[in-house]
């Protein structure tokens, strides 16, 4: 049975940097839906599943959403399909509550939280950005809340440290 690994942590934390390498190394990211507008340089169907708020609830009421959570008056959420389209491994960002809404639907969920160097470096990170002081304050608010709950993850690992250093201790927990 294929393992599906959540990497859990506030914004900064490295969740999408390390997801991204560990699908270098065969693991496979499913394609998030997000009702956010697109970014620069990012396409449709390959960096997200653009949806309208209405379509993204037709799907999340008709159970086609997997794990979905609402974060920052924005919807993510990822498809029951993209977990059916092969049989890698799957890495993937999410939220607690994606967690949660994930174990409902599998067995074979494990949640990793990436704790962060430092509120700082976060913030730091947030400004690279260029992420308004609006959304970083209330990005900070969420920080604070996720770090009280990291022992809802089955594993932890720093990333005050190295990208690569982070991967190895990602891929000895998953190996």
């Amino acid at each position: 049975m294929k393992k599906i690994i959540v990497l859990v942590g506030p914004s900064g934390s490295g969740k999408t940097s390390l997801a991204n390498i560990l699908s270098s190394k065969g693991f496979y990211k499913p394609i998030t839906c997000t009702t956010r507008e697109k970014r620069v340089g990012e396409e449709d169907s390959v960096d997200y599943f653009f949806l309208s708020e209405v379509e993204f609830i037709k799907k999340k009421d008709n159970q086609e959403l997997v794990d979905y959570d609402k974060v920052f008056s924005t919807w993510y959420g990822v498809e029951r399909k993209e977990f059916e389209k092969n049989d890698q491994n799957v890495v993937m960002p999410a939220t607690f509550i994606g967690v949660a809404n994930l174990r409902k639907h599998f067995d074979n969920v494990q949640s990793i939280f990436l704790n962060p160097p430092s509120e700082e470096i976060l913030i730091q990170r947030m400004k690279e950005r260029m992420m308004s002081p609006e959304m970083i304050e209330k990005r900070i608010k969420n920080i604070r809340f996720e770090m009280l709950n990291l022992n809802k993850c089955d594993y932890v690992i720093s990333t005050n440290q190295t990208i690569e250093k982070s991967c190895k201790d990602l891929e000895r927990i998953i190996c």
